[in-house]
C-alpha cells in the first residue's frame, strides 16, 4: 500500500514539474518573439517615416530615433540607422552631397572598390561608436552582403547571420545580428525613372535580447541558443552560463531531468533554444516525493496542498508577466500609431480589392467626416467616377501583369469630399507585403491652397508681363531709330551704350515671353499645332539657326546620326524653341573650343528599352561641367539655376528647362538627363515615330 501510494505521488508530483517546466520554457520562447516582433514593428516604423518624406535629413532621423526612446523600451539595440543603394557611377557625388549637407568628415568605408555600396548615411543614437560607423559600406562585408541580397527576394524584414569579431560593423561586439527591412524610395523628379532600394535596419547584441527573456526565471532554468540556418551543428549565440564552453553546456541539457529544444523562425534565420533545468532543481524533484507515505494519508493531503500551492503561485507569476508583456506590447503600438495618427497627408492602407483597412486623421479632415468611417469603404468612394474607374483598371492590371501605370509614381488627379465636391489631389500608391499578404499604401496631399496660391502667381505673372511689354517695345523701337542716326549722328560711344541698352531690352523680351509662356502653359491656353514631320530636316533646321549663337561662345555645334525619314508629330515653332533651349543652355556652360552635338537615334521594341512601340531619340550632350547633385531633383522647376548668386557666370531667368519640360509634355514627349562619370550633361527626348 505504501509502495503503491508513493509511486502514485512521484507520478503525479513529475507531471506536474514537467507542466510547470515546459510553460515556463513555451513563456521564454514567446518573450523572445515579442522582443523580436517589437523590432520589426519599429524597422517598419522607419520605413513609414522614409517612405512619407521626399528627403530625409540626418537631423530628422536624429529626431525621429530620439523619440522612440531605444534603450529603455527595446534591449539589445545598439542604433537605428538607414542607408541606400548608390552606384559605382554617382558615388563621388554622394559623398560631396554627404560632406555639404549632412556630415563634414564624411567618408566610404569599405573593403575594395564595387559597382554598388550601401553606405550607412545615419546611425543614431550618436554615440562615439554609432558615429565611427557613418558611411560604412555594409554591402562590402559578406554576412551583410548576403543578408542585403535576401531582401531583393523577400521584400521583407531580413535578419542577418551571426557575426564575429572578424566583421567590420562589429568589431566591437561578439555574437551580434544586423536587422534589415527594405524601403522602395520612388524615382526624384528629374532623375533615372528607376526606383532605389533603401534599408532601415538595426544592429542587435543577441545576448542582451535573449538575456531580457531568460534572467527572470534564473537559476532555475537555463538556456543556450544557436544559429542553425547554414549549419545543422549550429553558430553559437548564447548562453545563461556563460562559464561554460559549448560542449559542455550541451552536454549539461542531454543530462538534465527536464529539458526543452524549440526552433524559433523569424527573418529568414532559424534560431534554436535549448532550454533546461538546473542540477539543483532535479535534486529538488526528488526531495520532495516522499520516502514515505503513511496510510492514514496526512503526508499526502500535505503534498497535495504543496503542489496546489505551487500551481497557484506559478498562475500569479504568468498572469503578471503576460501583464507586463501585455503592457510592452501597447506601448510599442502606442508610439507608432502616435507617428501615423500625426503625419500631414492622408495615409491609409487597402487589400487587393481596394478596400480601406486603416485610415490615419488626416483623412477624415481632407474629405470630411470621421477616418473610422472610411475603414471597410473602397478607396472608389475618395474619387469621382470616371477617376475611380481608371484607378481600378490600373490595379487591376497591375496585380496581373506587373504593368505599373500608377504604383510607385506621384500623379495629380482629382478627389471628392463627403460632400460631393471635387478637389485636386497628388496620389502615390505602393505595394508592400505584411505577413506574406499584398497590401497598397496610398498616400494623399490635398493641393487646393496650393494651386490657389499657384492661380494667383500665374495672374500676377500674366498682369506685370503685358503691361511691360508695350513700354518695352516702344523703348526698342526708340533706341533702334536712334542707333539708326534719326536723331542725328552719334559718336562711337554713342553707339556703343545704345548696343547695350538694345541687348539688355532683348533680354527682358525674352524674360517677358517666357513668363507668358509659363501663364499659357499653366492656364492650359497655349495653342499646339500638330504636323508629321521629318526629324532629319528639323534637327538641320535647328543647326542652323542656333549655330551663329553657338559660335558666339566660341563652340561648335555638330549634327550626328539623323534618324533619315523617320517622321514624329509635333508643333514646328514649338520643337523648334524646345532644341533652341538646350542649345542655348549647351552653349552656355560649354568650355572654350567646346563640342555640342545633337544626336539622334531611334529606339525600336526591344526588352531592354522596355518600349511598347517604336520611338526617336534626340540627344544634346555637351562638354561642360555637368549637374551638381544637389541639383539634380529641381532641375525642371521654375525660376531655378544652379548658380543664383549675384555674381554667376552664366545668365538667365530659371525658367528656359521648365518651359522645355511642360513644351515637350504637352507635344506628347518626355525628357531627361543624365551625367555621365566622365563629364559634361546629356538632355534627351523622347516622341513615337509616325508609321
Amino acid at each position: 500500500m505504501t509502495v503503491a501510494a508513493w509511486h502514485q505521488v512521484k507520478v503525479f508530483v513529475a507531471e506536474r514539474f514537467l507542466d510547470r517546466f515546459n510553460f515556463t520554457a513555451s513563456e521564454i520562447k514567446g518573450r523572445i518573439e515579442t522582443q523580436l516582433t517589437k523590432q520589426y514593428l519599429i524597422l517598419r516604423a522607419g520605413q513609414g517615416f522614409v517612405q512619407a518624406s521626399e528627403y530625409v535629413s540626418r537631423e530628422e532621423w536624429r529626431t525621429f530615433v530620439s523619440e522612440l526612446e531605444l534603450p529603455e523600451h527595446y534591449p539589445g539595440i545598439v542604433g537605428f540607422g538607414y542607408s541606400e543603394s548608390i552606384t559605382g557611377e554617382i558615388l563621388a557625388e554622394h559623398v560631396a552631397h554627404q560632406r555639404a549637407n549632412e556630415t563634414p568628415d564624411y567618408r566610404l568605408k569599405t573593403q575594395g572598390r564595387s559597382d554598388l555600396y550601401y553606405p550607412i548615411f545615419y546611425l543614431e543614437p550618436g554615440s562615439k561608436a554609432n558615429e565611427n560607423y557613418i558611411g560604412l559600406d555594409l554591402y562590402s562585408d559578406q554576412i551583410l552582403r548576403e543578408a542585403i541580397n535576401r531582401i531583393q527576394k523577400t521584400g521583407d524584414m531580413v535578419i542577418s547571420a551571426p557575426s564575429t569579431l572578424s566583421a567590420p560593423l562589429y568589431s566591437k561586439f561578439s555574437h551580434s545580428v544586423v536587422i534589415f527591412l527594405p524601403v522602395a524610395i520612388p524615382p526624384r523628379q528629374g532623375a533615372e525613372n528607376t526606383e532605389k532600394i533603401a534599408l532601415v535596419f538595426s544592429p542587435v547584441l543577441v545576448a542582451d535580447l535573449l538575456r531580457q527573456a531568460v534572467d527572470p526565471f534564473l537559476p532555475d532554468l537555463k538556456m543556450v541558443a544557436y544559429d542553425i540556418t547554414d549549419d545543422p551543428q549550429g553558430v553559437y549565440l548564447y548562453s545563461s552560463k556563460t562559464d561554460k564552453d559549448k560542449v559542455f553546456v550541451l552536454s549539461e541539457h542531454l543530462e538534465a531531468h527536464y529539458r526543452f529544444t524549440s526552433d524559433l523562425h523569424m527573418g529568414g534565420r532559424v534560431w534554436r533554444l535549448w532550454i533546461y533545468s538546473d542540477a539543483a532543481l532535479s535534486r529538488g524533484f526528488e526531495e520532495q516525493v516522499p520516502d514515505y507515505v503513511a496510510g492514514f494519508g496526512a503526508v499526502v493531503s500535505f503534498l497535495v496542498f504543496i503542489i496546489l500551492q505551487t500551481i497557484s503561485r506559478q498562475k500569479q507569476r504568468a498572469e503578471v508577466l503576460a501583464e507586463q508583456m501585455s503592457t510592452a506590447s501597447v506601448e510599442a503600438a502606442t508610439r507608432l500609431q502616435a507617428i501615423f495618427d500625426t503625419v500631414e497627408d492622408a495615409v491609409l492602407t487597402m487589400d487587393e480589392d481596394c478596400l480601406i483597412e486603416t485610415a490615419n486623421p488626416s483623412v477624415g479632415r481632407i474629405f470630411g467626416g470621421n477616418s473610422t468611417d472610411y475603414r471597410g469603404a473602397n478607396i472608389d468612394s475618395l474619387m469621382p467616377p470616371e477617376i475611380a474607374e481608371q484607378h481600378d483598371a490600373f490595379v487591376q492590371r497591375y496585380i496581373q501583369t506587373g504593368e505599373a501605370k500608377i504604383i510607385g509614381k506621384r500623379r495629380v488627379v482629382e478627389g471628392r469630399r463627403s460632400n460631393g465636391s471635387n478637389f485636386p489631389l497628388e496620389l502615390y500608391v505602393k505595394e508592400m507585403y505584411i505577413s506574406n499578404q499584398r497590401m497598397f499604401l496610398a498616400v494623399m496631399r490635398d493641393l487646393t491652397e496650393q494651386q490657389k496660391v499657384d492661380k494667383l502667381k500665374s495672374e500676377f505673372i500674366s498682369t506685370v508681363s503685358h503691361e511691360l511689354r508695350t513700354p518695352l517695345t516702344a523703348i526698342n523701337g526708340s533706341i533702334a531709330l536712334a542707333a539708326a542716326g534719326v536723331a542725328g549722328k552719334l559718336t562711337e560711344r554713342g553707339h556703343e551704350l545704345l548696343g547695350i541698352a538694345q541687348t539688355n531690352c532683348e533680354r527682358l523680351k525674352r524674360l517677358i515671353d517666357d513668363l507668358l509662356d509659363i501663364e499659357k502653359l499653366s492656364a492650359g491656353s497655349l495653342p499646339i499645332k500638330y504636323e508629321e514631320l521629318e526629324i532629319d530636316k528639323l534637327l538641320e533646321e535647328a543647326v542652323k539657326s542656333n549655330e551663329a549663337y553657338v559660335k558666339g561662345y566660341n563652340c561648335r555645334l555638330q549634327l550626328e546620326n539623323p534618324a533619315s525619314g523617320q517622321k514624329i508629330a509635333v508643333d514646328h515653332l514649338r520643337f523648334q524653341q524646345v532644341l533652341s533651349n538646350l542649345i542655348s543652355n549647351a552653349a552656355k556652360f560649354s568650355p572654350d573650343n567646346g563640342l555640342i552635338r545633337l544626336r539622334a537615334e531611334t529606339l525600336g521594341q526591344h526588352p531592354e528599352t522596355q518600349l511598347s512601340e517604336p520611338r526617336v531619340r534626340v540627344s544634346i550632350i555637351d562638354q561642360g561641367p555637368g549637374i551638381k547633385l544637389e541639383f539634380q531633383t529641381k532641375l525642371f522647376e521654375r525660376f531655378t539655376q544652379e548658380d543664383s548668386s549675384d555674381t554667376r557666370r552664366v545668365g538667365g531667368s530659371g525658367l528656359g528647362l521648365y518651359i522645355t519640360k511642360q513644351l515637350v509634355e504637352k507635344m506628347g514627349g518626355t525628357i531627361n538627363f543624365k551625367c555621365p562619370p566622365e563629364g559634361g550633361s546629356i538632355f534627351y527626348l523622347e516622341f513615337s515615330i509616325i508609321d
